[in-house]
Parts: C-alpha cells; sequence; structure tokens
C-alpha cells in the first residue's frame, strides 16, 4: 500500500508552515470552517496530474502575506512494498509549477 507519511505546506492558501504526521490506516482532520481542512487536500492533490481538487489557478494558491510569491509542498511518500521514501517538492515561481 502506498501513502503519504509526512505532508509539509509554506506559504499555501492559509498556511504560512504547516508540518502533518500521517499513517497508513486513519487520518482525520478536523477544525473550524476556513481553518484548512480543504486546503490541505487541495495540497496533497497538487502531487497528481491536473491542477489540484478545486483547479484554481495556481498564482491564487499562494499566501497573501507571502512577499516572494511562492509556495512549497513537501510530501514524503511511503511505498511498502518495496520499502522506499521520496519527497517531492512543488514550487510556484512567476505562475508555473515546478515539480
Amino acid at each position: 500500500m502506498n501513502y503519504i507519511n509526512k505532508l509539509n505546506i509554506e506559504h499555501f492558501r492559509n498556511f504560512d508552515k504547516l508540518s502533518i504526521d500521517l499513517n497508513n490506516r486513519w487520518n482525520v482532520i478536523l477544525g473550524d470552517n476556513g481553518s484548512g481542512k480543504t486546503n490541505i487536500l487541495e495540497s496533497i492533490s497538487l502531487f497528481e496530474i491536473g491542477r489540484g481538487l478545486r483547479k484554481d489557478r495556481l498564482i491564487n494558491m499562494i499566501n497573501n502575506k507571502n512577499k516572494h510569491k511562492m509556495f512549497i509542498l513537501n510530501a514524503k511518500f511511503m511505498i511498502d512494498k518495496d520499502k522506499f521514501d521520496q519527497t517531492i517538492f512543488c514550487e510556484l515561481n512567476h505562475d508555473k509549477l515546478n515539480k
């Protein structure tokens, strides 16, 4: 079974910085309305092909407080079958996504 076991978010939507440890069973995200639960799911969806689950422009995903106009998403993937970890960085510079 493949799963994400670590997610780091910087300057994405309403997050300045967030780090979450996940497991291969159940992960529950709780919070008030507007606290960023969907933003966490959207950040994970950007590791797939396409523009994420909301289909928004990348420039709109940058935290407004960030003067560098970029966000960084880092996820550590565990592939149980091969016992392999992989880290992928996503950076947005000038409305272009680099993975």
